[in-house]
């Protein structure tokens, strides 16, 4: 799992994809290392959504959670970050 942070935003982002890594990069993330690894085929999922409006986003291994995020505050669907165990 790759950290970056947003120093005007304030805020992180972890992503498993090092060219998405590179993409926020280029956006103004800093990048901050590798801080962990996931599983991309088993354990617990762990979900992304994103927040258009403000630039956050949104992890959690609570499917409910996430579809509530993505109803009712208005998060867009980033799916599948990986597993955890």
């Amino acid at each position: 799992v790759y950290r970056l942070y947003h120093p005007k935003m304030r805020n992180h982002f972890y992503t498993t994809n090092k060219a998405e890594s590179d993409r926020a990069i280029m956006k103004g993330y800093t990048y901050e290392g590798v801080i962990g690894y996931m599983n991309q085929l088993s354990g617990n999922k762990v979900y992304r959504a994103y927040k258009p409006t403000s630039g956050d986003h949104f992890y959690t291994n609570n499917y409910d959670e996430f579809v509530g995020a993505i109803k009712n505050q208005g998060y867009v669907d980033e799916s599948l970050l990986g597993f955890v165990k």
